[in-house]
Protein backbone atom coordinates (compact mmCIF):
# COMPACT_ATOMS: atom_id res chain seq x y z
CA UNK A 1 0.00 0.00 0.00
CA UNK A 2 3.01 2.26 -0.26
CA UNK A 3 1.98 3.32 -3.75
CA UNK A 4 -1.54 4.24 -2.62
CA UNK A 5 -0.21 6.23 0.32
CA UNK A 6 2.31 8.09 -1.85
CA UNK A 7 -0.19 8.82 -4.63
CA UNK A 8 -2.77 10.19 -2.20
CA UNK A 9 -0.13 12.47 -0.66
CA UNK A 10 0.90 13.70 -4.11
CA UNK A 11 -2.70 14.40 -5.11
CA UNK A 12 -3.31 16.36 -1.92
CA UNK A 13 -0.22 18.48 -2.51
CA UNK A 14 -1.16 19.10 -6.14
CA UNK A 15 -4.52 20.44 -5.01
CA UNK A 16 -2.98 22.57 -2.25
CA UNK A 17 -0.55 24.08 -4.77
CA UNK A 18 -3.34 24.83 -7.24
CA UNK A 19 -2.31 22.41 -9.99
CA UNK A 20 -5.65 20.57 -9.81
CA UNK A 21 -9.08 21.81 -8.77
CA UNK A 22 -10.36 18.64 -7.12
CA UNK A 23 -9.05 15.34 -5.87
CA UNK A 24 -9.65 12.36 -8.16
CA UNK A 25 -11.03 9.23 -6.53
CA UNK A 26 -8.34 6.86 -5.37
CA UNK A 27 -9.25 3.18 -5.66
CA UNK A 28 -7.03 0.39 -4.35
CA UNK A 29 -7.30 -3.10 -5.81
CA UNK A 30 -6.03 -6.10 -3.87
CA UNK A 31 -5.81 -9.80 -4.63
CA UNK A 32 -8.35 -11.94 -2.78
CA UNK A 33 -5.56 -13.86 -1.10
CA UNK A 34 -3.81 -10.71 0.09
CA UNK A 35 -6.61 -8.30 0.92
CA UNK A 36 -6.07 -6.90 4.44
CA UNK A 37 -7.21 -3.37 3.57
CA UNK A 38 -10.34 -4.63 1.81
CA UNK A 39 -11.27 -6.74 4.82
CA UNK A 40 -10.61 -3.83 7.16
CA UNK A 41 -12.68 -1.28 5.24
CA UNK A 42 -15.57 -3.66 4.62
CA UNK A 43 -15.46 -4.87 8.24
CA UNK A 44 -16.75 -3.27 11.42
CA UNK A 45 -13.47 -2.14 13.00
CA UNK A 46 -11.68 0.40 10.82
CA UNK A 47 -9.13 1.22 13.50
CA UNK A 48 -7.31 -2.11 13.39
CA UNK A 49 -5.97 -3.81 10.27
CA UNK A 50 -7.26 -7.28 9.52
CA UNK A 51 -3.91 -8.92 8.77
CA UNK A 52 -3.95 -12.03 6.59
CA UNK A 53 -1.55 -14.79 5.59
CA UNK A 54 -0.97 -13.55 2.05
CA UNK A 55 -1.43 -16.01 -0.82
CA UNK A 56 -1.41 -14.83 -4.43
CA UNK A 57 0.58 -15.28 -7.63
CA UNK A 58 0.77 -11.48 -7.88
CA UNK A 59 4.02 -11.51 -5.92
CA UNK A 60 4.54 -7.74 -5.65
CA UNK A 61 1.31 -7.37 -3.64
CA UNK A 62 1.66 -10.58 -1.66
CA UNK A 63 1.58 -8.65 1.60
CA UNK A 64 -0.69 -9.56 4.47
CA UNK A 65 0.27 -6.86 6.97
CA UNK A 66 1.16 -3.64 5.08
CA UNK A 67 2.67 -0.89 7.19
CA UNK A 68 1.20 1.94 5.08
CA UNK A 69 -2.42 0.87 5.50
CA UNK A 70 -3.50 3.86 7.60
CA UNK A 71 -2.07 6.35 5.09
CA UNK A 72 -3.72 4.48 2.22
CA UNK A 73 -7.04 4.42 4.06
CA UNK A 74 -6.88 8.17 4.73
CA UNK A 75 -6.21 8.75 1.03
CA UNK A 76 -9.20 6.63 0.02
CA UNK A 77 -11.51 8.39 2.48
CA UNK A 78 -10.27 11.88 1.51
CA UNK A 79 -10.96 11.26 -2.18
CA UNK A 80 -14.24 9.35 -1.75
CA UNK A 81 -12.47 6.37 -3.25
CA UNK A 82 -12.81 2.68 -2.61
CA UNK A 83 -10.95 -0.60 -2.27
CA UNK A 84 -11.91 -3.83 -3.96
CA UNK A 85 -10.46 -7.29 -4.42
CA UNK A 86 -10.08 -9.58 -7.42
CA UNK A 87 -9.38 -13.29 -7.74
CA UNK A 88 -6.50 -15.04 -9.48
CA UNK A 89 -8.51 -15.75 -12.64
CA UNK A 90 -9.51 -12.11 -12.99
CA UNK A 91 -5.90 -11.01 -12.53
CA UNK A 92 -4.58 -13.49 -15.11
CA UNK A 93 -7.18 -12.54 -17.72
CA UNK A 94 -6.63 -8.83 -17.17
CA UNK A 95 -2.90 -9.30 -17.66
CA UNK A 96 -3.51 -11.09 -20.95
CA UNK A 97 -5.89 -8.36 -22.15
CA UNK A 98 -3.29 -5.70 -21.35
CA UNK A 99 -0.72 -7.77 -23.22
CA UNK A 100 -2.87 -7.71 -26.36
CA UNK A 101 -2.21 -3.98 -26.54
CA UNK A 102 1.52 -4.60 -26.44
CA UNK A 103 1.93 -3.61 -22.81
CA UNK A 104 3.85 -6.10 -20.70
CA UNK A 105 3.08 -5.83 -16.99
CA UNK A 106 3.41 -8.04 -13.96
CA UNK A 107 0.32 -9.69 -12.39
CA UNK A 108 0.35 -7.22 -9.50
CA UNK A 109 -0.10 -4.35 -11.97
CA UNK A 110 -2.86 -6.13 -13.87
CA UNK A 111 -5.07 -5.97 -10.78
CA UNK A 112 -5.86 -2.37 -11.70
CA UNK A 113 -7.67 -3.39 -14.89
CA UNK A 114 -9.23 -6.42 -13.20
CA UNK A 115 -10.50 -4.18 -10.42
CA UNK A 116 -11.85 -1.57 -12.83
CA UNK A 117 -13.80 -4.23 -14.73
CA UNK A 118 -15.20 -5.60 -11.48
CA UNK A 119 -16.32 -2.19 -10.18
CA UNK A 120 -18.10 -1.47 -13.46
CA UNK A 121 -19.65 -4.94 -13.53
CA UNK A 122 -20.88 -4.85 -9.94
CA UNK A 123 -22.55 -1.46 -10.38
CA UNK A 124 -22.23 -0.39 -6.74
CA UNK A 125 -22.37 3.19 -5.50
CA UNK A 126 -18.61 3.27 -6.09
CA UNK A 127 -19.02 2.29 -9.72
CA UNK A 128 -17.29 4.28 -12.43
CA UNK A 129 -19.48 6.58 -14.49
CA UNK A 130 -19.08 6.20 -18.25
CA UNK A 131 -18.18 9.89 -18.50
CA UNK A 132 -15.33 9.63 -15.99
CA UNK A 133 -11.68 9.52 -17.00
CA UNK A 134 -9.86 6.62 -15.36
CA UNK A 135 -6.09 6.28 -14.94
CA UNK A 136 -5.00 2.70 -14.27
CA UNK A 137 -1.43 2.72 -12.99
CA UNK A 138 0.83 -0.17 -13.97
CA UNK A 139 3.98 -0.09 -11.87
CA UNK A 140 5.75 -3.35 -12.68
CA UNK A 141 7.28 -4.71 -15.89
CA UNK A 142 6.35 -8.14 -17.23
CA UNK A 143 9.90 -9.42 -16.69
CA UNK A 144 9.36 -9.33 -12.93
CA UNK A 145 7.29 -12.52 -13.35
CA UNK A 146 8.15 -13.91 -16.81
CA UNK A 147 7.14 -17.50 -16.03
CA UNK A 148 3.62 -16.35 -15.20
CA UNK A 149 2.92 -15.16 -18.75
CA UNK A 150 4.44 -18.27 -20.33
CA UNK A 151 2.43 -20.62 -18.14
CA UNK A 152 -0.81 -18.69 -18.71
CA UNK A 153 -0.51 -18.75 -22.48
CA UNK A 154 0.47 -22.43 -22.44
CA UNK A 155 -2.72 -23.07 -20.44
CA UNK A 156 -0.64 -24.41 -17.57
CA UNK A 157 -1.06 -21.78 -14.82
CA UNK A 158 -2.33 -22.83 -11.39
CA UNK A 159 -3.01 -20.77 -8.30
CA UNK A 160 -0.41 -22.92 -6.56
CA UNK A 161 2.55 -24.47 -8.34
CA UNK A 162 6.21 -25.18 -8.00
CA UNK A 163 8.97 -24.99 -10.58
CA UNK A 164 12.18 -26.93 -10.93
CA UNK A 165 15.20 -26.58 -13.18
CA UNK A 166 17.24 -29.49 -14.48
CA UNK A 167 20.71 -28.96 -15.91
CA UNK A 168 21.55 -31.34 -18.75
CA UNK A 169 25.24 -31.17 -19.76
CA UNK A 170 25.70 -30.88 -23.53
CA UNK A 171 28.89 -28.95 -24.33
CA UNK A 172 32.20 -28.48 -22.54
CA UNK A 173 32.01 -27.55 -18.88
CA UNK A 174 32.85 -23.99 -17.89
CA UNK A 175 35.27 -23.83 -14.98
CA UNK A 176 34.18 -21.92 -11.88
CA UNK A 177 37.58 -20.30 -11.48
CA UNK A 178 36.22 -17.63 -9.16
CA UNK A 179 33.33 -19.64 -7.80
CA UNK A 180 31.74 -18.76 -4.48
CA UNK A 181 29.76 -21.85 -3.55
CA UNK A 182 26.48 -20.95 -1.81
CA UNK A 183 25.89 -22.45 1.63
CA UNK A 184 22.33 -23.22 2.64
CA UNK A 185 21.41 -22.99 6.32
CA UNK A 186 18.24 -22.69 8.30
CA UNK A 187 17.04 -19.62 10.24
CA UNK A 188 19.99 -19.78 12.63
CA UNK A 189 21.72 -16.48 13.39
CA UNK A 190 24.62 -18.13 15.24
CA UNK A 191 25.32 -20.52 12.39
CA UNK A 192 25.20 -17.66 9.88
CA UNK A 193 27.62 -15.64 12.00
CA UNK A 194 29.95 -18.63 12.25
CA UNK A 195 30.01 -19.12 8.47
CA UNK A 196 30.62 -15.44 7.77
CA UNK A 197 33.46 -15.26 10.28
CA UNK A 198 34.99 -18.44 8.90
CA UNK A 199 34.98 -17.01 5.38
CA UNK A 200 36.46 -13.74 6.56
CA UNK A 201 39.25 -15.65 8.25
CA UNK A 202 39.78 -17.90 5.24
CA UNK A 203 38.96 -21.10 7.11
CA UNK A 204 35.91 -22.11 5.08
CA UNK A 205 36.46 -24.52 2.18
Amino acid sequence: LGHAASISKALRELKELGFIDKLPKLTVVQAEGADPLYRTITGKDHDHLVAVHAKTLATAIKIGNPISWKKAMRGIEATDGWVTEVNEQEIADAKAVIGRDGIGCEPASAVTIAGLKKIIRDGTDKAVDKQEVVVAILTGHMLKDPDYAVLYHKNNLYDEFGTSTEIVPIGPKIASNFGNMPVQIGPDADKLREIILARLNGRHH
